[in-house]
């Protein structure tokens, strides 16, 4: 298999990523396959999901209990593209199921963990769901991974998501 055949991206998604910060790709993955981390994560949600699905809730590390998830985490493709455009090899550390179009306010990862040196975190997002503008679709600011890097220390923050919401 030669270099070309091995590489998920090209260079004009290499060169959009550098300028606008994100990038989508198609995995290839069937419905089923998503589907089954659906309903293989449903259980590990608060039970106060069951009695209100739209309540602000989240499973954290999935992939460190369901081969579906740490499947998905680790896909060839992914970890591929990451590698071509950082020019290193991409190390998967955290996994975030929602049970629906999440809620959440614009924010920054970086200012919650990042890399030394900054600049190598990079979130990627699969919905497991059809999503469209109205059922929580990610927010994504084109060319915001170009402003500075902030710790919560920076901006006087103490650790705690209602302080940073603020």
């Amino acid at each position: 298999m030669s270099t070309e055949e091995t590489k998920a991206l090209s260079s004009q998604q290499i060169e959009s990523f550098a300028e606008r910060g994100v990038l989508k790709l198609d995995l290839g993955v069937s419905a089923d396959f998503l589907n089954n981390i659906v309903e293989q994560v449903q259980p590990l949600y608060e039970p106060s999901h069951q009695q209100n699905p739209l309540l602000a809730t989240r499973v954290q590390d999935a992939w460190k209990q369901l081969d579906s998830v740490r499947q998905l985490a680790v896909h060839a493709k992914v970890l591929t593209a990451l590698e071509q455009l950082l020019g290193r090899k991409p190390l998967p550390f955290q996994t975030l199921n929602f049970p629906v179009g999440t809620s959440q306010y614009p924010h920054s990862d970086s200012i919650h963990f990042n890399t030394v040196p900054a600049g190598y975190m990079v979130g990627v997002w699969v919905a497991l769901e059809d999503i469209d503008a109205d059922n929580g679709p990610l927010i994504y600011y084109p060319g915001s991974h170009k402003l500075p890097y902030y710790s919560m220390q920076d901006l006087g923050l103490e650790p705690g998501y209602p302080q940073y919401q603020a």
